[in-house]
Formats: structure tokens, sequence, C-alpha cells
């Protein structure tokens, strides 16, 4: 006996306003920009560019490709590319449903207006590229970022509840990343953040590992009632701002690990929370203090294992105006195995009275 075989019919797109539930592929370039609706609907399904491009439509509140349900759009070979849309070059239905949204092997430009992504309960960027946005992913739950590229992004990189991006460039972005709500979550592993203001976070932590937040006009991470803030194998270098920066108070722990904070315009760490720094970690160059503990209300501990921390200080408001150190804390910090020059008691005043703890003291 043979057993049946079951074929499964592929959709050609090739009209501007289709609406298809199965996979379907692209057969040439498909030019919507005069259509006045979505170029292409997805109710469920997959859409393969195959190399081709799709170009949105430029009036009214219309997307290249509109995801009714949960869908993917890829193109194999890579390369295919979705542009010049109104609103959004891919997004789901509207704000809070639970579509899923996969975008593999494309290239997305915005034309400078239009979002990259949206609108996805969980969305997924793989060995893609977004570029000249308004926004590359945006009001979305939970985003991954996988061996992509988003560039030139007026406003955000990517904006959501939690982000994960690992083998990948953000770069000139308005806010590279930035979470909001009380869960937040930024991961960042073998990826590089640069040319824009940082990560932002609003919420639970930070996990940088092997990472590059170089260069970004503000600080580097700052971190707004982060409940910890974990920094390993990365470099934090020619950023604005601050180094790591997190203004509020709360129930966290900022650790930093192997880990390069220097050349930053202001402090290379600004936190009032407990701060453990080890491993080999090297914070120096940078324009005011290289660790700065200012809260007075909080007994919060500063601990320095193994580290270096010199040459910090180098604004020149810096002893003119202000005291800065290698490290500056309200209450005595904790060094061991540490080579550091400076370090002042910061309740004192101006210049501080030294902790008699570091070279120069």
């Amino acid at each position: 006996m043979l057993a049946p075989i079951t074929t499964w019919a592929e959709t050609e797109v090739n009209t501007c306003g289709q609406v298809f539930s199965d996979n379907a592929f692209l057969s040439s370039d498909l030019d919507c920009s005069a259509f006045a609706g979505d170029a292409v609907t997805l109710d469920g399904g997959k859409l393969d560019l195959r190399g081709f491009t799709l170009t949105g439509g430029s009036a009214g509140a219309v997307v290249a490709v509109r995801c009714s349900r949960s869908c993917r759009v890829v193109s194999d070979p890579p390369g295919g590319m979705v542009e010049s849309a109104a609103i959004a070059a891919i997004s789901g239905p509207a704000f809070g449903a639970r579509v899923g949204i996969t975008v593999e092997g494309l290239v997305i430009d915005g034309g400078g207006v239009a979002t990259g992504v949206q609108v996805g309960k969980r969305v997924k960027i793989v060995d893609s590229t977004i570029s000249n946005v308004d926004r590359g992913v945006a009001l979305s739950d939970s985003v991954r970022v996988d061996n992509s590229t988003i560039t030139n992004a007026i406003d955000y990189g990517v904006i959501a509840s939690k982000v994960r991006v690992k083998d990948s460039q953000l770069i000139n972005a308005g806010h590279a990343l930035m979470t909001s709500g009380v869960s937040g979550r930024v991961v960042v592993i073998d990826s590089t953040v640069s040319g824009g203001t940082g990560v932002g976070v609003s919420g639970e932590r930070v996990r940088v590992t092997n990472g590059a937040i170089t260069g970004n006009a503000g600080s580097g991470i700052e971190a707004f009632a982060a409940r910890s803030i974990r920094v390993k194998d990365s470099d934090i270098s020619g950023n604005g701002g601050k180094g790591i920066f997190d203004p509020t108070d709360g129930p966290r722990k900022v650790v930093v690990q192997n880990t390069t904070i220097t050349g930053n315009g202001e402090e290379g760490i600004n936190v009032p929370v407990p701060l453990l720094i080890k491993s080999g970690s090297v914070i120096t160059d940078n324009g005011l203090d290289g660790v700065n503990m200012s809260h007075p209300l909080e007994k919060v501990k500063v601990v320095v294992k193994d580290s270096t921390l010199t040459g910090n200080g180098t604004h020149l408001d810096c002893g003119v105006v202000q005291t800065c150190a290698d490290i500056s804390t309200t209450q005595a910090p904790i060094v061991t195995n540490t080579t550091c020059n400076t370090s002042y008691d910061i309740t004192s005043g101006f210049p501080g009275t030294s902790w008699d703890l570091c070279a120069l003291d």
C-alpha cells in the first residue's frame, strides 16, 4: 500500500492588497507605493520574499505587511526588502493582541519615518537589518534580536517590556534599547550598542555579557528602579554621560566583573545601591569620579576586588568646584588586591577627606 502524499500549496503574491492564510511568496518586486491600503495581509502563515522587494503605501495608516494572526516574514535567499510604508513595515493587528511575528533574512528600510516591526506580543528578528526608521521594533511585550543590525532609528532602536539582543548591533538609534513597565528586562550578549543614547531600563534587571556599549550621547546604561544590574566581560566607554547610572532607590545590587569602564564624560559608575567590582575590571579616565556612591541616607556597601581604578576626574570642574576621585563614597569602601589612586569620603565637604585606602590618599 502506498501512503497518500500531502502537498502544501503556496500562494503567489503579485497584487497589492492580497490577503492569504497559508504560505505565500513574491515572484518579483511588488510596488504598492500608490496603494491606499495595506500592501499584504497575512491571516497566519508565512510570506517568503525570495530576495525581492515589497514597497508599502506612503499615505494613511497603512503598513507593508499586516499580520492579523501570528506570522513569519522571511526571505530565502536572504536580502529581500520591505520598504517605505507609511506606518510600519510589518505590524500586528492591534496593540495588546497575542500575535507573534518572526522576521528572518530581511532588509527593512523605513524611509526615515515608519517603524520597522510593531504590535506583536512576541517579536523575533533573526539575520536581518532594520534601518532608516522612526522606531526599529516597538509596541511589543517581548523582543529577541539575533545576529541582526538596527541602525539609524530616530526615536528607539527597540522598546518593549522584555528585550534580548545577541550577536547584534544597534547603531545610531535615538534610544538604542529601552524597556517600560515594572517587569522590564534587558539582556545584551555579544552585541554592540553605539552612537545613540545607550541602554535604558525601567523595571527588573539588566544583564550585559561580552557587550560593547560605546560612543553614546547619554549614559551607557541608565536604569530606573532595576532590581539588579550585572555587567560581565564588557566595554562601557566613550559615552557622553555616565558609564552605569541608576538614580533611584530600592533593593538592588550592581555587579561589574572583568569589565572596562573608561573615557565616559561623567562618572564611571554612579549608583546608590550595593556595588561589587571584581575580576580584573578597569575603571579609568572618566570625567568625574570612577565610582560615586553618593546617597547619604543609605548604608550601602562598595566592594572592589582584583581591579584597577586610576586616573579618573579628568573634567575641568574636578578640584575646582567639586571633589573627584577614583572612589567617592559615603561609607568606607572595602578594597582588596586593587590598584587605586584616590578615595574620598564625600560627606566631609569639599575637597573631601581621604579614606586612606588608595596610593595617593
